[in-house]
Parts: structure tokens; sequence; C-alpha cells
């Protein structure tokens, strides 16, 4: 079982952690590249051609991994164990369907699940309106929503349960919209989110399922996925907008999240961009949230969807002229004010808003860089990000798979979470 080293077993537990450390590497470069040989991983990796070995032979043993010939085709293996078609010509990979894990993604309105392998691939989705007597007390507000979480939860670990294909769930990741206290688990009080306040989601998930719980925002969640299995892979420095009910941003930089003293990094959308802008309910004028939020668009152009908003801007002039050109405008000053604060690698717009920075992401991608400070030694890439209005639900089953790629939660049968915040 795997657990914090302690002073009293100090040289043990630092070559378990050392080995442990080392395998979640390889988990992680073949979740992220599908396949590699031996010499490949330990040259990328930094190990020895026998560490490399060691380690491959102990997942082999476990199924974790399979080994492929040159052709694609799994190599015949000896009673011994060993790949008769030569060391050399074979290539590891995942046997992705070996581990899963659930992915729950709490939006204002609506409750969302998946099921997601280690390699990134979404295996289904699960979608629940939130629905919730607001007129109750507090208390019962608090049990109604753990109920509709339990029956979303409980209709994806029956079909877990009956797929024969399935492999072993690693845990539950949650992310959803804040304030949320990540040291304890709990979704503290979000505003204008059906009285819904003091849920202690970490525990109550934990408790029910007996599986690992990790939780964290929406935004930072997207992060993850995106960088780990979309649009950021192999950028160090990610930073990643959702644009939603309100606007926020989750921030890697060299393998760690932005998440600030109490957790409220990245909180993008009370940047103020107009000094005598309209009051925002943060209490200061002119909040990005303020001009490029899904609900203020929707409500200036009298849409009563993303998708229709889009469709009918394509055809009609005057409706695109009523919010785009300010939407760009907003947006564009956020986008690089997020370039000259962070620096980062690319920068990716995603949640279920995405679409409509899609509508001009050219325009936006050349602005941003014709302004940032940093212009004139280098361009960052503005994309849309891989999983658009999905990201945060991949992001949400990334957080056990990070978690398992930087040693702290194990692919092993006996498995334990070491750390329950992922800093």
């Amino acid at each position: 079982m795997a657990v914090i080293p302690n002073e009293s077993k100090r040289k043990a537990k630092n070559l378990q952690y050392i080995r442990m450390a080392n395998r979640a590497e390889v988990i992680r470069f073949l979740s992220m590249q599908r396949e590699a040989t031996r010499l490949t991983l330990a040259g990328h990796l930094g190990l020895s051609k026998m560490a490399i070995s060691n380690i491959v032979s102990e997942m082999l043993a476990e199924n974790l991994v399979i080994e492929k010939a040159a052709d694609d085709t799994p190599s015949v293996r000896s009673a011994a164990g060993l790949a008769l078609t030569g060391r050399k010509s074979t290539r590891i990979a995942l046997n992705t369907n070996k581990y899963m894990a659930v992915g729950i993604y709490i939006s204002r309105d609506e409750l969302q699940g998946v099921i997601a392998d280690i390699s990134g691939e979404i295996h289904r989705v699960w979608r629940q309106p939130l629905v919730i007597s607001e007129s109750c007390g507090p208390a019962k507000i608090r049990r109604e929503f753990t109920a509709e979480l339990f029956r979303l939860m409980d209709a994806i670990m029956a079909d877990a349960a009956l797929d024969r294909t399935a492999g072993k769930l690693l845990g539950i990741g949650v992310c959803s919209i804040g304030p949320l206290d990540l040291k304890q688990g709990i979704l503290l009080a979000p505003p204008n989110f059906h009285g819904i306040e003091q849920v202690e989601l970490q525990a109550i998930l934990g408790r029910r399922y007996q599986l690992p719980v990790l939780l964290d925002n929406d935004m930072n969640a997207a992060a993850w996925g995106e960088q780990l299995y979309g649009a950021g892979q192999s950028c160090p420095h990610v930073v990643y907008l959702g644009l939603t009910n309100g606007i926020g941003a989750g921030i890697i930089s060299y393998g760690r999240i932005l998440q600030g003293s109490e957790g409220f990094g990245g909180e993008l959308g009370h940047m103020s961009v107009q000094m005598d802008g309209p009051m925002c309910t943060c209490g200061q004028r002119g909040c990005l949230e303020m001009y490029i939020s899904v609900p203020v668009i929707l409500h200036k152009t009298k849409s009563p969807d993303i998708e229709t908003l889009i469709r009918k801007s394509r055809d009609n002039e005057a409706l695109r002229q009523s919010w785009l050109p300010d939407f760009v405008q907003a947006l564009m000053t956020g986008l690089v004010n997020l370039a000259n604060i962070f620096d980062p690698d690319i920068i990716l717009i995603g949640h279920d808003g995405a679409p409509l920075a899609g509508l001009v992401i050219d325009e936006l991608e050349a602005k941003t860089n014709q302004l940032a400070f940093q212009h004139r030694s280098k361009k960052i890439p503005v994309r849309l990000a891989k999983f658009g209005e999905n990201a945060p639900l991949i992001g949400a089953a990334s957080l056990i798979f990070q978690a398992v790629f930087r040693g702290e939660l194990c692919a092993e049968p006996s498995q334990e979470i070491i750390n329950t915040r992922l800093t």
C-alpha cells in the first residue's frame, strides 16, 4: 500500500518512492505517446536500460502494458515470458482498458459524468439536469443535491459493474464551479447555485463508493485534461480560459496548477477591463465577466442558446455587429493580460461558450500577439480546446490520472491516495 514515507523507515520508503515515481513517468509517457520501445523510454525519461527493463517487466506481469511487434501485432512470448520476436523490434503500449476513472462535472444547471480510460479516451457520458427545491432550508437543499449526485454516480457505477470489458476504477475525479475548499474537499457557496452550500463532496463520495476522490474547480480540471490529452499536450506552460456562466482560467506552469493560497487563483472573470463599466456582483466595475459570459451574450442578443445565436449571426450582419465586435474587444483584452502575466506556451479557450470564440479565433490570436508584451520574441498560439464543452469532464477524470502520473495514486491492486490536493 502506498503511503507517505515516515521518518522511522526513511530509507526503505525513499527507495519505494523513487520506484513508484519512475513507474508513474513510464505510465505518463505511454499514455501520451501511445507506444514506445524500451530504448525510447530510457532515452526520454533519463533512466538506465536496466531500470526501464525492470519497470516494464513488472507492468507486463500486471497486464498494465502489452508488447507489440514492429508491425503493430502483439509479439509472441515464450513460456518464460520472453518476447520471441526480439526485444529490439518490440514496442510497449498501455493496456488502456486496464485502468479507468470516473469524472464528475458539477455545473450550475446540470450534473455530468464520464468514464474515461488512462489514455484519455471517453467511454461513456452521462448528463442529468440539476433540479433543486430552492424554497427549502439549507439542510434540505443539501440533502436534495446529495441525492441527485448519488443518483448520477449510482448509474455510472452500475454501468461499470455490468461492462465486462471495463477496467479497474482508480478513483473519482470531481470538478465543480466554485468557490471550493480544496484542503477539506468542500463545495462552499457558489453564487446563484440553487442555495447549495457547504457540501463535503470528497467525504461523502469517498464513503459511499470506497474510492479515492480528488476535487478541483472546473477551470483547473479542464486545463489538466487539455495538457495531458488535448490541445496543450507537451506544453509546460498552459493557460486555459473557460467561457460559460462565469469566466475563469486554469493556469499550469512546469506541471503545477496555480491554486493561490486559498484555491481562488485564476478568477479572470473578475479582472476589470473597464473602470467605469457596469457594476459586477463581486463589487467592482467593468469585470470581464460582464462582457463575455454566456448569459450576458444571450441576454444582449435575445437568443435562446449559443447554437441559435451562432447560426443566425452567420446570415444576419446586423445581429453579428450587435455583439461580436464588443465580445472580441473584451476577450482580446483578457487574452493580452493573460499573455503578459503568465507568458504561456499556448492559450486555450473552452467550456460551453467556446464556439462563440470559434467564430473569430484567428482574429483573436492575431490581435493578442500584436499587443502582447513579448510579441517581438515569440508567438503565442490561441486555440480552441480540443475537448470543447467536454473539457471539464475529461478534466475531472484527468485529476485521477494526473495523480497516477505523479506517483500520488498507485495503479496497483492495493492503493491509497497519497496527497488529495494536487498543488
